[in-house]
């Protein structure tokens, strides 16, 4: 008996509004650009002030970048780790980067963050 495969109707994609022109994580993706939108509020850049190295030895700041930390609640699964990393990275963030090595084990395992940063991109690595 033959078989037949079934017919799949497709399925129209709702797409959302585009985010903003820079906003945290679009130049990675429109989902990332979504995920990151109440995370970007929590990321900030305090400098290496005796405040933030405070915060940071007692936990209740971890630092994901030089200079720029987050709470260390807002860590807590690997995407939660990859979009802060990413909403710390800001602006300077490209289509192009992927996270890599130290980092990419970070994302995927949780603990203190690497310091710097790894990231690829087609050309040449990044940090």
């Amino acid at each position: 008996m033959p078989t037949t495969t079934p017919h799949l109707i497709p399925v129209p994609r709702q797409a959302g509004p585009a985010p903003p022109p820079g906003a945290p994580c679009a130049a990675w993706s429109v989902h990332a650009a979504e995920l990151a939108a109440d995370v970007a509020g929590l990321v900030h850049e305090w400098g290496q002030t005796p405040t933030a190295q405070i915060l940071e030895a007692e936990g209740q700041l971890v630092q994901l970048l030089p200079g720029i930390f987050a709470p260390p609640d807002l860590l807590g699964s690997p995407i939660d780790r990859v979009i802060s990393l990413g909403c710390a990275i800001g602006s300077r963030l490209r289509a192009h980067h992927v996270v890599a090595g130290v980092s990419a084990a970070w994302v995927c395992l949780g603990g203190p963050p690497p310091s710097p940063a790894e990231l690829l991109s087609m050309s040449h690595r990044s940090t």
